[in-house]
């Protein structure tokens, strides 16, 4: 009697240990890779957003303190219209809303808290008289715009007389401490950087107001 003796091939599937390691490092790389482009697009998106505020910020008040120091004019007690001036603020009086008063109007640099950081700001202070008197104890004080790195190179405000064509080769600011009779313009300039924890990457903006009741053609 013969026997046949059948043979069954067994084939093995699965992974080696060599290749279960290659596989670890390759999910490895791709989900660090994925983390890291997803940390990208959350910082990039929180400095555009950063800016755009700081866009805001700036275009409103560039637009409020050029409505209201074009207009300034004598207080209600006959003060000259502009009261002081420096490289970091300004002093003017002005009927900013319409009304029968004129207002005390005061823009400045300063700095400010917010829990434990402590921010430059750009703040305004308004006051209303009593009678024909004005107490700085009323003035109210609001921030209109934060993250200003404007240094002593880099004054807030700067001043021009009569002479000044809207050129800056045209002639140079007023020498501090500025003569304020002579004051026929002035410049507002802001550096703002509103992600103080990257490289500091600073975006200057500019605007120019002529005084309209202190020109000299009128």
């Amino acid at each position: 009697m013969k026997f046949t003796i059948l043979r069954t091939s067994i084939t093995s599937y699965g992974f080696t240990l060599i290749e279960a390691i290659v596989a670890i490092g390759i999910m490895t790389l791709i989900g660090g890779g994925i983390v890291a482009f997803q940390k990208s697009v959350i910082v990039n998106s929180k400095v555009l957003q950063g800016t755009l505020v700081s866009q805001q910020q700036v275009r409103k008040t560039f637009s409020t303190f050029s409505a209201e120091l074009r207009s300034a004019s004598p207080s209600v007690n006959g003060s000259y219209a502009i009261e002081s001036v420096s490289t970091s603020s300004i002093v003017f009086y002005s009927n900013i809303d319409n009304d029968a008063t004129v207002e005390r109007v005061r823009y400045f640099y300063a700095t400010s808290t917010i829990g434990s950081t402590v921010l430059n700001v750009l703040k305004k202070g308004v006051t209303r008289p009593i009678g024909a008197v004005y107490t700085t104890a009323p003035e109210t004080i609001t921030t209109i715009v934060y993250d200003v790195k404007n240094s002593s190179t880099t004054p807030i405000f700067t001043y021009f007389d009569s002479a000044y064509s809207g050129v800056a080769s045209s002639t140079a600011p007023l020498a501090q401490p500025v003569p304020i009779a002579e004051v026929r313009l002035v410049k507002m300039s802001l550096a703002i950087d509103p992600n103080a924890s990257r490289s500091p990457i600073y975006q200057t903006y500019e605007t120019q107001v002529s005084i309209r009741n202190l020109k000299d053609n009128l």
